[in-house]
């Protein structure tokens, strides 16, 4: 009846895998016990030819899932970008990309992709938060470093309304870092800090006619820029 109900009110998003699985979550016990029992009795049959092992069938089960899985694609290290709406709201390869595919894929990261990281990673800045107007998890998958948000509030006081304070106490932000100050990048083991000039031209043409982003990164960003440039000097 549950599952009834939910395909008869039609959530937003029901066509996610994800979501559809989160609102029939008081539901997977009672699947998972069915699925033990289908398991059970087809290694039960198999019993009647051969000698084979319960524990074993299930371990090559759980192996065919891991390889047949979704996991390899999205488990990749390092992949800051897990959670993102790319690799969790389909599994099929490649999905959102006519919505979220950046329009171009900058050199840069090309050749990025064939320099070893060498236990570093990298830094880029600006950055907006909703999920179809972030293009970095893309720029991920082509250049494969550990990536870091740098955030510019002390520099750029507009970036205030798409960043918290990383003082706040409430959340713990591993992968945000300021960069007021270039000390803080080399105790984090930084490499390279990318400064998008404008990301509004990098973003998908799906999301262009999105207030909320056009108002945050359709600001002239040279006064920005510069002032980073008297902290960083010639690393810019």
């Amino acid at each position: 009846m549950q599952v009834i109900a939910i395909l008869l009110l039609k959530p937003n998003l029901l066509n996610c895998s994800l979501v559809f699985t989160r609102y029939n979550l008081s539901l997977e016990p009672i699947i998972l016990l069915f699925l033990s029992l289908g398991i059970y009795e087809i290694s039960c049959r198999l019993g009647e030819f051969c000698k084979f092992n319960f524990g074993v069938f299930v371990g090559l089960f759980l192996i065919g899932l891991l390889f047949l899985g979704p996991l390899p694609a999205i488990s990749y290290s390092p992949n800051n970008w897990m959670n993102h709406f790319i690799f969790q709201y389909s599994y099929k390869p490649n999905h959102f990309d006519r919505y979220m595919l950046p329009r171009k894929i900058p050199e840069f990261y090309e050749n990025l992709r064939k320099i070893k990281s060498k236990g570093m990673g990298i830094v880029e800045a600006l950055w907006f938060y909703f999920t179809d107007h972030n293009p970095f998890p893309y720029y991920k998958k082509t250049h494969g470093w550990p990536m870091k948000i740098g955030f510019v509030r002390n520099k750029c006081l507009w970036a205030e309304e798409n960043e918290l304070p990383l003082t706040w106490k409430k959340l713990k932000l591993i992968n945000f870092i300021s960069i007021d100050y270039p000390k803080n990048l080399l105790l984090k083991k930084i490499r390279f800090l990318i400064i998008h000039q404008n990301l509004k031209k990098e973003i998908p043409i799906f999301s262009m006619n999105i207030k909320t982003y056009n108002n945050a990164y359709s600001r002239d960003m040279t006064e920005c820029i510069n002032s980073l440039k008297l902290v960083y000097k010639n690393s810019l």
